[in-house]
């Protein structure tokens, strides 16, 4: 079995933003072939964090949620 690591919700998020910000403020301004390549490369990153979504197991996401020390009230 390949070991895939499991990938931050914030790469998620920051591989959303950056297609849209490509599409609208790189693609649309007159720079089309710096905006695909802008967004192919988020588009990566998109496809990267789904995968890793979607092969971690449930062990993989309690072990993960355990290491994070979480502040004591």
């Amino acid at each position: 079995m390949e070991k895939i690591v499991p990938l931050s919700g914030g790469f998620l998020i920051i591989a959303i933003a950056g297609f849209f910000l490509s599409w609208f403020l790189v693609y649309n301004k007159g720079q089309q072939s710096l905006g695909v390549a802008f967004m192919l490369v988020f588009m990566a990153m998109f496809m990267a964090s789904f995968v890793s979504l979607h092969k971690m197991e449930a062990d993989t996401l309690v072990r993960l949620d355990n290491h994070i020390k979480k502040p004591k009230l």
